[in-house]
């Protein structure tokens, strides 16, 4: 960004990059008035080489304000002409890549970052060599944009190269394998090779568990995604421990009713139901209900999801008298919250003058029908 300002602004009429080599042609008065300390009889290369390092930490810093203020656009073409600057240097390229892939990964546009995060893998091999520690972390961030456009297969043998490396560098039992470790179960249940997947999950955590402690925060995704595997496979058993501790860790750090605690309870509920713990379930099942209630208010549609669980909960023991009680408020929320869906359409209808099937709408959600609804001018409901 800034070395296109000087080109168009400042009357550089010639800028040639050759690695490190920056000839500058015919430069205006303004020019060396503002850059005077990069102008002296030194050689044009050296000259060339401070005067494009200081552009570079100048266009850098005011890419990432423009990154961190969330101005894409800007930030994207200064990250491209820093790319286009970096030339042969290898530092640069591998710096202007990873901020470019960045960025592209923020705005979810995974295709675009694919190339540069190959390319910058590539740049620091040849950098850091094939097994320093650093390079772990670009396989990673490779293999998670393989995963995410559906290459989890290619995305595996990165995985397991990063997890070579962390060891050789780090030992066998570092907080970093088990990450890589997470990461390479996610692309097994990706191919669908949950046994495997499991075992991995499992590995996961004890490393993890070494280092950190059995109630760690940082565990709570490899237990979710294990849970989630024995829960799918019906193994109720097997799952409801790794819910109980997953409950456990979010009830420490977040407090027995946070909303964080909803997707466990639904799980656990959902495992003692399965293993037929009806009098273990029950009490989870109103905790859901009453957690629901607290982070969604009582008519949103996620109780009225919950109170149908509880009442095929207590259909199953032949509680008809609850079961009843409880879809019967499902049906109500269910009943406003389509009415409420009908005056809403029934007010769109209006403003394009179909008032006879506005009419018809409201009549139906059963609001009052003192008249056929109208447009109010300039109302914008």
């Amino acid at each position: 960004m800034l070395l296109l300002h000087f080109i168009q602004q400042h009357g550089v009429d010639l800028v040639i990059l050759d690695g490190l080599d920056l000839t500058l042609g015919v430069v205006d008065h303004r020019f060396r008035e503002d850059f005077s300390y990069f102008f002296s009889d030194e050689p044009i290369f050296e000259r060339g080489c401070r005067l494009r390092c200081y552009i570079t930490k100048r266009d850098r810093a005011q890419t990432h304000d423009a990154y961190g203020s969330g101005k894409y656009v800007e930030a994207e073409t200064a990250f491209q002409h820093a790319l286009q600057l970096a030339g042969d240097d290898k530092d640069q390229l591998a710096r202007s890549l990873r901020s470019l892939s960045d960025l592209y990964r923020a705005q979810g546009r995974y295709a675009a970052a694919e190339p540069l995060l190959v390319r910058l893998v590539e740049v620091r091999t040849e950098l850091l060599g094939p097994e320093h520690v650093d390079l772990a972390a670009d396989l990673n961030d490779l293999a998670s944009i393989y995963r995410t456009t559906g290459k989890s297969t290619e995305a595996i043998p990165l995985v397991d190269r990063a997890i070579q490396i962390h060891k050789k560098a780090l030992g066998s039992e570092h907080l970093e394998i088990s990450k890589d470790i997470a990461l390479l179960a996610q692309l097994y249940v990706d191919k669908q090779e949950f046994p495997a997947a499991i075992q991995m999950y499992i590995t996961s955590i004890a490393i993890g568990e070494k280092t950190l402690g059995p109630l760690h925060l940082d565990l709570l995704n490899s237990l979710d995604h294990l849970g989630g595997l024995y829960r799918d496979g019906s193994k109720y058993e097997e799952a409801e421990p790794i819910f109980r501790r997953a409950l456990t860790i979010r009830e420490r750090a977040l407090g027995p009713k946070d909303a964080e605690l909803i997707s466990t309870l639904d799980n656990l509920s959902y495992v003692y139901f399965g293993e037929k713990k009806l009098k273990e379930a029950e009490p989870i099942y109103d905790r859901l209900l009453d957690v629901w209630e607290l982070a969604a208010g009582t008519e949103h549609p996620m109780v009225a999801l919950t109170l149908d669980k509880m009442a095929e909960f207590y259909l199953f023991q032949d509680r008809l008298s609850d079961a009843e009680c409880a879809e019967e408020r499902a049906m109500k929320i269910r009943e406003r919250a389509y009415n409420e869906s009908m005056r809403r359409m029934a007010r769109i209808l209006a403003k394009q003058g179909r008032t006879q099937e506005a009419a018809e709408l409201l009549k139906k959600s059963g609001a009052p029908m003192k008249a056929a609804p109208k447009a109010a001018p300039g109302d914008t409901r």
